[in-house]
Formats: structure tokens, C-alpha cells, sequence
């Protein structure tokens, strides 16, 4: 059989399994080391999968409904630099592509194929991980994988075995193919590939490098990733037992958070010194919250999860979080670790025993969605850096020369004394990919 193919001038033979075992011969199409069926051209050692050279020269995914896909051998760009919107690594051979942006790798864009469509077939061979019961040991590199669909940390659910080539919660190849959102009623919301310029999630207000999110198109440019369109809409929480808090936005107007920080955004690395804490008044909430209207009582999502105790260096005993401060004398409205005037209205940790209050942030300190002992692998320095927090000892930062006084990347390894600020790498690393995604839509 033979089959000729858009990308070589020569016909292909098909051989049903490959007779070049013995040497590392790789698919023209995918990058891949040749296994299994293959369409060849010997003479030019050209080679393909046999999934790689029936692939449609144009496909209409079921992600991106706007446009039709075409099937390039070649970088469409200038530069030559392509990155693919599903995995986020750099496509070198066959890329799908649309005028609007899009970029997939062949299989990338083959595989989320099959999700979209529900062939659960394709996967039935793949065998299924729990990260809660898995005795097998993980390396680094799985640690710190996020699933391509959601980008959330792949240990974080049961997960595909990454033998399949992708990084992929098992929950995520459920996901319904279209959503109907309380926060979003004019519209459906469509699963749909994110691309430049990547949209900020109504309710987290963070934008997602790749992957997948809920959308309703243009003009409404309305988009939830796929963890906060999955989030209840309606809830009861112990701070206000009368009525439950449902999800929904402030009609033209801001909403005061009952809890005086945005959590939320104070994740977001390059906003935490514009956002934090504001000990006077309380702070507006300009997306999302959970909401009482009958009795005015707004709190934004991320202040439910506070810890409901937290323990700190002032005090031997831990904190309890308190919502009110039944206290009606103002020489008590302080916070007892940073001396500062304390809102009564708003939330704080309280030790009943010394009779000590803080600020949620003075308590908690302000990182404190950040896992202490945590990996980060992003940035030039050729070794893993682990999150820590120096209290006491303050060395020199490797990149900026001022002294780590808090939240700090430090190298474990031996021999290795480097150690920066977490603001350092991280804010080269956003110029950086911004500088990137400039470059490979020219």
C-alpha cells in the first residue's frame, strides 16, 4: 500500500511494523522515535506514523469551533518559533494551525481531538493513577507537571499514566463539551482552546497560558477556567449561618468583602505589593463573590479557605479565626504582632487565652498560598530551587543583592550556596514569556 503524502514528493510504503528497530529513526511528522505501522520513503529516510500521515490536512476541533485547522510541515511565523496552546512546548515539526493564532502540535491537537469527540476507547488503554494510594516513586519533573487540560498540579487528582505522552487528569477528559453558568446566563459556555490574547477568569481574575477554559466567543469575551466553572454556585459557610452565599457578580458597582483581602489576587506574584492587606478600610471586590443580598453580606471565594487556626512566633498558643469582635472599646482594635490599627468589623485570628489579635495577613504572613518545601523549576539556574522562608539567617540575593528576608528560592543541592528572592526569577520569567509570545505571533 501506498500513500502520497501533502509533505514528500516521493510516495510512501507502508510497512505494517517498522524494520528499523535497531536504528533511532524518528517520524517527520511528530518528532517521535518510529514504532509500530509507518508509511517510509527509504531512499530519503523519510518516515511517518501511520497516525501521522492519515491525519486530515484540515480538521474542524470541536475546541475551536470558529476556524478550521490546517496542517502545516513548517512554522507559518517569521521567526520560526512556535509554541503549542495545548502542551505549551515548542512545535519543531507537523503543526496545526489557524490565522488566528492557534497552534497544536499533530498529536496534541489528534489526542484533544478525541476528548472533545468522548472516543473513551482511545483511552481505555491507559492506565489510571491515584496520587493518594500510588506506591511508585515519583520524579521531579512529575511533581511539578500540570494537567494540560486545566494546568492545575497533575498530582492533584487521579491522572493518566504519562507513558500515554501527555500530562492529563482523568476528570478533565470527562468535562461536558458545553456548560450553562449561573455567572453567565445570556449564553452557553464552550470548552474551548485558550489563545492570545489570554482573557482573565471572571471569577479568579487570572489569565491561563494554554490549555483549556470555558468561553463564550466574542463580543461577550466572558471565560472560567475549568476548576472555577466547576465551583458551587451556592453555599452555606459557618460566618453567616442564616442564609447560604450564592456566587454572582455586583451590578455596576463594587462589593465590600466582609474579609479586607483579595486573597485571590494576592496569589497572583506580580500584584502582591500593590494588594497587601489594607488595615483601615475594607478593599472592593471587583469580580466574583458569594453573596447574601438580604442581608448585604459579601465574601469572595478564597476567604472561605482560610485556615481556620494558624500559629505564629509571637504566641505559644494558635490563633483562631474570629469574624467578629464582640469588643465595644477602641484600645483592643490593634494588632498585636504588627502594633497597627486593627478594623473590628472585619476578620482576624484571635488567641482567647493571651488575649492576642492580628490581622489574618500578620497571622498568616503574606504568602500564604505558597507551600513552604515546594519545587520550582522555571527560570536559568541549572538545579530545582525549593520554596523557603528565612526568619532568622539573611543572605544575600543572587540576583538583586538585597538581603532575602522572607519568601526565598534557595538551591538544595550540594555545593550549590544560590538563593534569590521569589519576586526575582519570577518577574524575569513573565518578561520573558511575555517577550516570547510577542515574538512567535510576528
Amino acid at each position: 500500500m501506498e500513500l502520497q503524502h501533502f509533505s514528500h514528493q516521493h510516495p510512501l510504503v507502508f510497512f505494517e511494523e517498522t524494520s528499523l528497530e535497531h536504528e533511532k529513526v524518528f517520524c517527520s511528522g511528530c518528532g517521535e522515535m518510529v514504532s509500530g505501522p509507518t508509511f517510509n520513503c527509504v531512499g530519503c529516510a523519510f518516515h511517518l506514523h501511520k497516525q501521522c500521515a492519515e491525519a486530515p490536512s484540515e480538521m474542524n476541533h470541536p475546541c475551536h469551533r470558529n476556524h478550521s485547522l490546517r496542517l502545516l510541515v513548517s512554522s507559518p511565523y517569521q521567526s520560526g518559533r512556535i509554541i503549542c496552546d495545548f502542551c505549551d512546548k515548542i512545535c519543531e515539526r507537523f503543526v496545526y494551525h489557524c490565522s488566528c493564532g492557534l497552534d497544536l502540535h499533530i498529536k496534541c491537537a489528534l489526542f484533544s481531538y478525541n476528548i472533545a469527540e468522548k472516543r473513551i476507547a482511545e483511552f481505555q488503554h491507559i492506565a489510571r493513577i491515584d496520587p493518594l494510594i500510588s506506591t511508585e516513586s515519583r520524579p521531579e519533573k512529575l511533581k511539578n507537571a500540570q494537567c494540560f487540560a486545566c494546568w492545575k498540579p497533575l498530582l492533584d487528582s487521579l491522572y493518566f499514566s504519562p507513558d500515554c505522552g501527555f500530562y492529563l487528569h482523568v476528570k478533565c477528559v470527562d468535562l461536558p463539551p458545553e456548560i450553562n453558568h449561573l455567572l453567565h446566563p445570556q449564553h452557553p459556555l464552550i470548552l474551548q482552546f485558550d489563545k492570545q490574547p489570554y482573557l482573565s477568569c471572571q471569577i479568579c481574575q487570572k489569565p491561563q497560558r494554554r490549555g483549556l477554559v470555558y468561553s463564550c466567543s466574542s463580543p461577550c469575551e466572558f471565560v472560567l477556567h475549568i476548576e472555577c466553572a466547576t465551583i458551587p454556585t451556592k453555599v452555606n459557610h459557618l460566618c453567616h449561618r442564616k442564609h447560604p452565599l450564592t456566587l454572582q457578580f455586583e451590578d455596576g458597582s463594587d462589593l465590600p468583602c466582609q474579609f479586607a483581602l483579595h486573597i485571590g489576587y494576592a496569589a497572583i506574584p506580580t500584584k502582591l505589593n500593590q494588594l497587601y492587606y489594607h488595615r483601615k478600610h475594607p478593599l472592593t471586590l471587583q469580580s466574583a463573590a458569594y453573596k447574601c443580598k438580604s442581608c448585604n453580606f459579601n465574601l469572595h471565594r478564597d476567604c472561605m479557605t482560610l485556615p481556620l487556626t494558624a500559629r505564629h512566633k509571637s504566641d505559644e498558643h494558635p490563633y483562631k479565626l474570629t469574624y467578629h469582635d464582640n469588643k465595644n472599646y477602641p484600645e483592643s482594635n490593634y494588632c498585636d504582632i504588627c502594633e497597627e490599627e486593627r478594623n473590628p468589623n472585619l476578620w482576624f485570628y484571635h488567641c482567647a487565652i493571651c488575649d492576642n489579635s492580628a490581622h489574618p495577613d500578620c497571622a498568616l504572613g503574606k504568602y500564604t498560598f505558597f507551600k513552604l518545601g515546594s519545587i520550582y523549576t522555571k527560570g536559568d539556574h541549572p538545579h530545582p530551587l525549593t520554596f523557603v522562608k528565612k526568619d532568622h539567617h539573611y543572605p544575600e540575593c543572587h540576583r538583586c543583592g538585597d538581603r532575602c528576608l522572607d519568601l526565598a528560592l534557595e538551591c538544595k543541592t550540594t555545593g550549590c550556596s544560590y538563593i534569590v528572592h521569589w519576586e526575582c526569577p519570577e518577574k524575569e520569567s513573565n518578561e520573558s514569556e511575555s517577550s516570547e509570545e510577542t515574538e512567535s505571533s510576528e
